[in-house]
């Protein structure tokens, strides 16, 4: 009967685990901020040679979406350079991973105005 329980409990863990929404970052150093909005501070770190500094989150971060979303931004768990922390990143600067953009870009493209002396 034990092992039954264990082994319905690890498969239940694996199910859950397998259901998280994982997101990238789609802008280059975004703030990981302490609450849904501009007006709440940056997460910081809080030890080591960059304690006190904000976190930034770069093109392609990625992260665990784990809460709400309110007021344009979403609760993730945000991987960065010293580890994983909890806190908000506006929705304009994050996609589903795996989805791919929707903006165009126009590379090389000459502008067709001609220059006047």
């Amino acid at each position: 009967m034990k092992r039954l329980f264990f082994i319905s409990l690890l498969l239940f863990a694996f199910v859950t685990m397998d259901a998280q929404t994982y997101y990238v970052c789609t802008g280059n150093s975004v703030y990981l901020r302490i609450g849904p909005g501009k007006s709440y501070e940056p997460v910081t770190y809080y030890s080591g040679p960059k304690e006190g500094r904000p976190i930034f989150l770069y093109k392609g971060t990625r992260m665990m979406y784990v809460g709400p979303t309110k007021n344009g931004y979403a609760r993730v768990n945000a991987y960065h350079d010293r580890g994983y922390d909890q806190g908000w990143v506006s929705t304009q600067y994050i996609r589903p991973e795996g989805s791919k953009t929707t903006t165009k870009k126009n590379k090389n493209k000459k502008s067709s105005k001609k220059r006047r002396r």
